[in-house]
C-alpha cells in the first residue's frame, strides 16, 4: 500500500470508531437495559450482569459495522475534498483507485469479521446467553420455592392453645 493509500485508510478507520462507538453503545445499552430486570429481580450479581451484557455485543456489532464503515468513508472523502486533498491527489497525476482501495480494502475486511462474528461467535455467545438466562430463572424459580416452603413451616408450628 502507498503512502497516500495508508493515509486515507487511517482517516477511514478513525472516523470508522468514531462513528462506530457511540452508536453501538446507544444500541447495546437499549439492549442491555432490557434485560437487567431479569438479572435485579433474581438478586444476580453484578458480575452475571456484566456477563449478560457482554454476551448480548456479538448480536449487536454486524448490525452496525456497515453505517459506521458508509459513515466513516462519507466523512473522511469529504473532509479531504473541504480541504482541497483530492485536488492535490488528482493534480498529482494519481488514479481514482488510490482513493478507493483502501476504502474497499477496509470493507473487505469489515465483511470478513461480521462473516466470522455472524457464524461463529453470535451463535455460541447466544447459546450462552440463554444458559444464563435459564440459570437466572432456575434460581428464581429455587429462591421463590424456598420462601413458600418456609412460609408453610412457620404456620404449621404454630398452636392454638385454648384454655378450658
Amino acid at each position: 500500500m502507498k503512502i497516500l493509500e495508508r493515509y486515507i485508510l487511517g482517516r477511514v478507520i478513525r472516523m470508522f470508531l468514531a462513528t462506530l462507538l457511540p452508536v453501538l453503545a446507544i444500541l447495546w445499552l437499549t439492549q442491555v437495559l432490557g434485560r437487567i430486570n431479569l438479572v435485579t429481580d433474581s438478586g444476580q450479581s453484578i458480575l452475571s450482569f456484566l456477563t449478560l451484557a457482554t454476551l448480548i455485543l456479538p448480536t449487536v456489532i454486524p448490525t452496525v459495522l456497515p453505517f459506521g464503515l458508509v459513515l466513516g468513508a462519507a466523512q473522511t472523502l469529504t473532509t479531504m475534498n473541504n480541504d482541497s486533498e483530492l485536488a492535490v491527489v488528482d493534480a498529482a497525476g494519481a488514479r481514482r483507485s488510490i482513493i478507493y482501495r483502501p476504502i474497499l480494502v477496509f470493507a473487505a475486511f469489515l465483511c470478513a469479521f461480521s462473516f466470522i462474528l455472524d457464524n461463529y461467535i453470535e451463535p455460541r455467545s447466544r447459546a450462552e446467553a440463554r444458559s444464563l438466562i435459564a440459570s437466572v430463572y432456575a434460581d428464581l424459580c429455587r429462591r421463590s420455592l424456598r420462601r413458600k416452603r418456609s412460609a408453610r413451616s412457620r404456620t404449621a408450628s404454630i398452636f392454638r392453645y385454648q384454655s378450658a
